[in-house]
């Protein structure tokens, strides 16, 4: 096939079917002001030649771009504000809410039942018989449990952790107080010393439960002598549910 020289080609493109300055873009000062925006901002790629010849016949523009590029400079170069450390007091504020959603009764028996566990565990921890290494390390994990009984009685948000040891703890010696019974190594009155940790688990799980509902409110700033605010404090109070 003959190719067909260029100069019979049909012409696709007609070119401008108007008059030459009828597609001539003309920017308004909104549209101005909105790119100049996104140039402070670093959103527009490339300088718009529309938007230049716009600045060079609008001088209220070129006002506008220059405050906004001052303005940039300043808030780059600004020192950051003083913003006083809260978190010491949130901190604070949230363990003692912890405490007062909860019955003090029962936070202070589970102090006693850790307490009596220590005394019960003091003489396996320094046993010198011949089974005084098992002992020490069954007083060592007695300790180790009272204590996080303690942990718990201080902040209860944390006795949904302790319960799962608990539990555990209260199977693995029901597991071995019946077989120890059943095959007579053991009498019943013996394994009555383990009730402290069944209470131990049921006073956690009281702790576990909804506590009592709090209204947290903001203190409002008291005014110093030079007539500045002394810095906002934060306290919770307790709140009754209906």
């Amino acid at each position: 096939m003959v190719p067909v020289p260029v100069a019979f080609r049909p012409i696709l493109d007609p070119g401008n079917p108007h008059d030459a300055g009828s597609d001539h873009k003309v920017m308004s000062c909104e549209d101005c002001r909105e790119a100049i925006s996104d140039m402070v901002d670093d959103r527009l790629p490339s300088v718009d030649p529309v938007l230049e010849e716009h600045l060079e016949g609008c001088a209220e523009c070129r006002e506008f771009a220059e405050m906004s590029y001052r303005l940039r400079r300043r808030a780059a170069i600004a020192d950051a504000p003083n913003v006083p450390d809260l978190s010491k007091a949130v901190v604070r504020n949230v363990g003692i809410a912890d405490r007062e959603r909860h019955s003090p009764i029962v936070r202070w028996l589970l102090v006693l039942v850790a307490i009596q566990i220590v005394v019960f565990a003091i003489p396996d921890f320094l046993a010198t018989a011949a089974e005084a290494h098992a002992l020490s390390h069954l007083g060592a994990f007695s300790l180790a449990y009272a204590f996080g009984l303690v942990v718990v009685a201080i902040r209860p948000a944390r006795a949904r952790t302790m319960l799962g040891v608990s539990l555990v703890l209260i199977a693995a010696l029901i597991a071995t107080a019946v077989e120890d019974i059943i095959t007579g190594r053991t009498l019943l009155v013996s394994e009555s010393v383990h009730l402290l940790e069944v209470c131990s688990a049921f006073l956690v799980w009281l702790l576990t439960r909804p506590g009592r509902g709090l209204r947290q409110t903001t203190a409002e700033p008291a005014a110093k002598g030079d007539g500045q605010h002394a810095e906002p404090s934060l306290r919770l109070v307790t709140h009754p549910e209906p």
